[in-house]
């Protein structure tokens, strides 16, 4: 199943701005490895949305918790 729509699946709405991001962070990072670092910010966004009492907010709770947590979900694969 692609990232994508395992995002799509979950109810995580990812933007053309959000793939860039993980593109950039992504890039030279062992494809072996890109697995975890996406399932890992695939965690942290539905944690940001189960923790936003509002609805409106959701997606956006989740987008700010994943992309903050993405240098270091990606530093923790790397040097384990």
């Amino acid at each position: 199943m692609k990232f994508t729509e395992y995002c799509e699946q979950n109810g995580i709405k990812l933007l053309r701005e959000d793939m860039k991001y993980l593109r950039k962070m992504l890039d030279g990072l062992k494809i072996d490895l890109r697995k975890g670092v996406l399932m890992s910010y695939a965690q942290e966004w539905s944690l940001g949305i189960s923790e936003e009492s509002n609805v409106q907010l959701k997606q956006n709770s989740g987008r700010r918790r994943a992309n903050l947590a993405l240098p270091g979900i990606i530093h923790a694969i790397i040097t384990s």
